[in-house]
């Protein structure tokens, strides 16, 4: 895995978490990885607003158990270059996939949150030889009426919340208004895919829904149809959780990902 401007803090990625930037079709790429790149791959895509920073604990979870773990900025979100909204917006999956042809990423597993999920099963379905497992947490990709987008209000317990954590999401969401002003228009005028229902049966890589019992932003019928279309895909409710549960039970998460991960993707 080849990037520029490595920023390592002296040491050589395995086991602590690096900043790397690449290119992709004149577009800079900020990413974080941990790991041996020479292991499988497991890719974390973020969701509304998002930065691949916020899966930080992930990262390391996965690559101290033997993965080599990646978490891009998708074009127009956190440390990679800003999107201009009177530009087109591009399908998001089409730029995840020229990012790893970049990074010369072999087939890897996906964990896709929220609207990162729409985008791995995009993924999934439209390039089935590049992704080897997926993991969809608190998942878009079908129509559905959206609940709060407020940050405060999509945990279930507030708490979770510090101050320092919510001036983070709040400027990385910030950073990210020029692509969703692109996305928004283009969505207006059907020029991006909306209702990924037709897509699930062509998802052949083995799947795992997670959903938050309490999220208030996508209701717990949508991971229910998306376990439902998808090919032999498990649903498993996190209790007690709503919409970030990165932030609001990270071990939760990192136990069932990497359970999950050593059956179907089991690092070397």
């Amino acid at each position: 895995m080849a990037a520029e401007g490595d920023d390592d803090d002296g040491g050589d990625g395995q086991g602590q978490l690096v900043e790397g930037d690449v290119t992709v079709d004149g577009r800079r790429w900020h990413f974080y990885y941990a790991g041996d790149p020479a292991a499988q791959t497991v890719v974390v895509v973020h969701g509304f607003h998002g930065s691949g920073a916020f899966f930080e604990g992930l990262l390391r979870d996965l690559a101290a158990d033997g993965w080599l773990a990646i978490a891009p900025d998708l074009p127009g979100h956190g440390g990679s270059d800003p999107w201009d909204p009177r530009e087109p917006a591009e399908e998001q999956w089409r730029m995840l996939a020229a990012f790893l042809g970049a990074l010369e990423v072999p087939p890897a597993a996906i964990v896709g949150h929220s609207r990162g999920g729409a985008v791995a099963i995009q993924l999934a379905a439209r390039r089935p030889e590049r992704v080897r497992a997926l993991v969809l947490v608190s998942s878009g990709g079908l129509p559905f009426r959206s609940g709060t987008l407020d940050l405060v209000r999509m945990v279930a317990d507030p708490g979770a919340l510090t101050p320092s954590l919510v001036s983070r999401l709040r400027a990385s969401s910030a950073a990210a208004k020029g692509y969703d002003e692109a996305r928004a228009r283009a969505m207006g005028q059907g020029r991006l895919e909306r209702d990924l229902g037709m897509l699930l049966p062509s998802v052949l890589a083995p799947t795992l829904v997670l959903w938050g019992a309490q999220d208030p932003t996508v209701p717990g019928d949508v991971s229910e149809r998306l376990a439902r279309g998808i090919p032999g895909a498990r649903l498993v409710v996190l209790d007690g959780v709503g919409h970030l549960p990165f932030i609001e039970a990270p071990d939760e998460l990192s136990r069932l990902v990497r359970g999950f991960l050593r059956e179907h993707l089991p690092p070397d």
